[in-house]
C-alpha cells in the first residue's frame, strides 16, 4: 500500500483547483515468509529532497496507520495484525 500523508495544515498550491501538497509518503508491505508466519514493514518518506538511506525511513506499520489514520491489514487474525503490525524485523527483507 502505497500514499500520501496529508493534513489540515497541509500547502495547498493552485488558483482554479485547490491541490493539496502531501508532507510526506508512506508505503507499508506484507508478506508471508516461507515458515508461514508474515512479516510487514513500514515507511515514510518526507517530501522534500535527501539523500539519507532507505533504512532511515523504516517504522512498523502501526506507526504508518498512526500518521495516516488507515488500517491496512484488516483482514488478518487480530493476534497475528498486532503481531505483524507492531514490530519490524530489518534482516526480513532484502534492501
Amino acid at each position: 500500500c502505497v500514499g500520501p500523508i496529508v493534513s489540515d495544515t497541509s500547502v495547498m498550491i493552485g488558483h482554479l483547483r485547490r491541490i493539496v501538497v502531501p508532507q510526506a509518503f508512506y508505503k507499508v508491505l506484507l508478506r508471508q515468509k516461507t515458515d508461514g508466519t508474515w512479516t510487514s514493514i513500514g515507511f515514510i518518506m518526507p517530501n522534500e529532497p535527501g539523500n539519507r538511506p532507505l533504512m532511515s525511513y523504516m517504522v512498523s506499520v502501526n506507526d504508518v496507520e498512526s500518521i495516516a489514520g488507515i488500517d491496512f491489514f484488516p483482514n488478518l487474525p487480530d493476534t497475528v495484525e498486532e503481531a505483524v503490525e507492531s514490530h519490524f524485523e530489518v534482516a526480513d527483507w532484502t534492501i
